[in-house]
């Protein structure tokens, strides 16, 4: 049989034990304080829950933190040995063809009646210059002359670009009173791998004949490319 004294006691010691379960104590505090109090007579120093307990009136508060502050940068260390080279990544995918870019034109005109003169010699009459590219070309005189005679017009390019000399030959009728006109035009296409001298030439088949080239032009229109 238990005793109502026993029973007590018991009681007693199950309220402590909840108490205990409901008032856990927390060290260090959130913020990583540690609170202490210091016994002024006996010097002891006992450790607490500072939102719990609280030092009595014969202890100083201590406190100081669970991490100390942190100490000054050291020196860098020596610099470590170059790493083996990587190997090569693997080759992307051509992209897709962008847009054509616009055109650049380039033109050589010179005004005048008569123009420069020529025989059956070849004539320089006018020249252009250009970058390297693709272009598309045309040359225009209009060749004069007093009698009937046969002339050719032609595009050399220096250094050439191509094997090819782009030619016209234009018949021209005289008039023994007055000087007749008929219009050369000489077109060609040409791709250029360095900057290059177009210029237009003339010639007449006949030594004895004189003709001139009036107005004459050189334009070059740089394309994409030529198909």
């Amino acid at each position: 049989m238990i005793s109502k004294q026993s029973f007590i006691i018991v009681g007693t010691t199950t309220l402590l034990v909840l108490a205990g379960v409901v008032l856990t104590a927390t060290i260090p505090g959130p913020s990583g304080v540690i609170y202490g109090c210091y016994n002024k007579s006996g010097g002891a120093i006992r450790v607490i829950d500072n939102a719990v307990t609280q030092c009595s009136a014969n202890e100083t508060q201590l406190t100081w933190n669970q991490v100390g502050p942190q100490g000054p940068v050291g020196p860098a260390g020596p610099t470590g040995p170059t790493g083996p080279q990587g190997t090569t990544g693997a080759q992307g995918a051509t992209g897709p063809q962008g847009p054509t870019g616009p055109s650049h034109a380039y033109f050589k005109y010179t005004s005048g009646v008569p123009g420069p003169t020529f025989s059956n010699g070849s004539t320089p009459i006018l020249s252009l210059s250009v970058p390297a590219g693709s272009f598309i070309i045309e040359a225009k005189a209009d060749l004069t002359s007093t009698v009937d005679s046969d002339a050719t017009c032609e595009l050399r390019y220096t250094p050439a670009g191509s094997n090819t000399i782009a030619f016209t030959v234009i018949g021209v009728k005289g008039n023994a009173v007055s000087r007749s006109s008929s219009a050369a035009v000489v077109p060609d296409a040409q791709t250029f791998t360095a900057p290059t001298t177009i210029t237009l030439s003339c010639r007449t088949f006949d030594p004895a004949i004189t003709d001139s080239a009036d107005n004459p032009s050189i334009s070059a229109t740089l394309v994409g490319g030529i198909n």
